[in-house]
This record gives structure tokens, sequence and C-alpha cells, in this order.
């Protein structure tokens, strides 16, 4: 059975335990918490005994990580590695390339998640969002990789962000779900999120499993801080947006997103996905003359339409 010990002069926990062929093995477990250590004591036997696949080992020890420290390990989820990835790559990223890209994705994939099933649904998502969005998508998705390649990393955030969050639905949903909680209450807890999703998206393993490393990305990004001792998230330092360009390409990508094709203005700027930003408020027809996709429509003296153009009539 698995038990600790520490040495007079650490302040860290040893975890002791048996492995697959009876023998005893000791090793730091990272931490002066003795409930935090034993969890881990406890992971290590199992995964010697049950003689687990790399993809477990790492789940499990990402659920102790998440449990001490608020986040995952140090791995690129699906979204995070999308970030480092169009950094780098985003002025080759073309319906066609995807078979030519993706020896050199799978090793980049590779890196920090040499599983097998997590290189592979890696490299599904970012087929979906990058490379063959869905036709509704497809002009967005082209827009947005345009203005990263004219204009840097001082548009990475928004174009990562827009991106996401049209092309890949749950994420979408989970980042809806964090703005909702964060306008509400200004904080919340991973279990507080986890259950407005199931409320959602169903009360399904992968829910709960998928929403953390989303979670994670979100932290790695900046967009939440975590406060270790409550265990509760809140809003990072917002990026401001006031740029015709961005907003309007933005506009664009929540109307995909909320499958939406148009909104009142008032409420397409108050959505609950736009949290990671400080909008500073522009003419309507700077947003429409800075995305030909979009249209603007008076519906009263007060109020004006937001939409795709096509999807509206004048």
């Amino acid at each position: 059975m698995a038990s600790l010990r520490r040495k007079p002069n650490s302040k860290f926990w040893i975890a002791c335990y048996t492995d697959e062929h009876g023998v005893q093995r000791q090793r730091s477990s990272g931490t002066t918490e003795r409930p935090a250590a034993l969890k881990i004591a406890i992971k290590y036997e199992d995964a010697h005994r049950k003689q687990m696949t790399e993809d477990q080992v790492r789940r499990a020890m990402n659920d102790i990580c998440e449990e001490i420290n608020g986040r995952r390990l140090n791995t690129s989820t699906v979204t995070a590695f999308f970030a480092r990835w169009l950094a780098g790559k985003a002025a080759n990223a073309t319906e066609g390339s995807f078979d030519d890209a993706r020896e050199e994705l799978e090793r980049l994939i590779a890196e920090t998640n040499a599983g097998k099933v997590a290189i592979s649904k890696t490299m599904s998502v970012l087929r979906q969002v990058v490379f063959l969005p869905t036709p509704e998508c497809r002009l967005f998705s082209e827009q947005g990789m345009e203005l990263f390649r004219r204009r840097g990393a001082a548009v990475a955030l928004p174009v990562i962000w827009g991106l996401s969050i049209s092309g890949y639905s749950f994420f979408g949903s989970c980042a809806d779900t964090v703005g909702r909680l964060l306008r509400l209450h200004g904080e919340f807890t991973a279990a507080e999120m986890q259950r407005r999703l199931t409320e959602r998206e169903g009360d399904r393993a992968f829910v709960i499993r998928i929403a953390r490393y989303n979670l994670s990305s979100m932290l790695d990004w900046g967009l939440l801080d975590y406060d270790a001792g409550s265990k509760r998230y809140r809003r990072g330092k917002p990026t401001v947006a006031h740029d015709a360009e961005i907003l309007g390409w933005l506009a664009e990508g929540i109307l995909l997103a909320s499958g939406r094709s148009s909104m009142p203005q008032t409420q397409l700027f108050a959505s609950n996905l736009l949290f990671p930003f400080d909008i500073k408020p522009i003419a309507l027809a700077q947003l429409a003359g800075a995305n030909p996709r979009l249209q603007v429509i008076r519906q009263s003296l007060n109020e004006e339409i937001v939409g795709l153009r096509g999807s509206m009539s004048d």
C-alpha cells in the first residue's frame, strides 16, 4: 500500500509504493501538502500495478496537478498548441496543404504530447479549424489568416480566439460559459463551470475532461487568473480591441459561433464570448466597411442590427 515519508532536511514528502514486480520504490512527490502527496503516491502505484498506457498516466498526473495548482501539466492542449503553430506556420495554411504539413505538425505536437491519441485529436481539430473549416466559416478563416500574415503578433490573440470559437464548437461553449460566470459573479470554480456545461451539453464524461483542457488553454493565454487558495478563477488582463478591422472580423466570429445570422449591436458587443477583450466603441459604418461580409440595418430609432450580408432583408 502506498505511504509517505519525509527526510529530516527536506520539506517535501516522499511517495513510497510497490511496483508491478513487488519492488519497493520511493520518489519525491514534489509537494509539502500531505493529502496531495498521498494522492500522488497512490497514482504512482496504480500506474505501475495497472501498467497504464502513456496517455492514462498523463491524465492521472494532470488531475493531481490541477487539484494542487489549479492548472494542468505543461503540455499543449488542442487550442494552446494551435496558438503556437499559428505563429510559425500561418502563411502555409491552405486547404490543400494539410497532408503536406502532417508530418511536421505531428512532430511538433509530439514534443509536448507524445501519446498517439493526443496527437490524433490535436491534428483533427487543427484540420477542422485551420485547413478545412466548414463552408460557412471558410471566408472568415481565410481573412483571419490573412490578418495574421499582415499584422503578426499584434493580432495573434484575437485571430486565435476568433478561429477557435467559430471552428471548434465545444471550445466556443466553454468560452461562453466562462464569460457568463465572470459577468454574473466575477469569479468561478472549475466545478461551477463544469456544472453549467453539463446542463447545456449533457452529462458526459468527455464534457468535464475537455472542459478542463480548454480552461488550461485560457490560463496559458493569460485570459484567466487562478487563486490557488480559494481555487477560483478570475478574469485576466483584458486585451484592448478598438481597431475596426479586428472588431469587424470578431463580430462575424461571434455570429458564426452563436449560430446566428444577425444580432442587435448592443447584444453583439456584450457577448460572453468577448470576455477576453476590452471593447472600445466605434461607428458601425466603420465595422461594416472593414468587413464586407457584414451589413448594418437600423431597426428602430435606437437599435441597429449587425448581420451577415445576404442573410438579412433591407
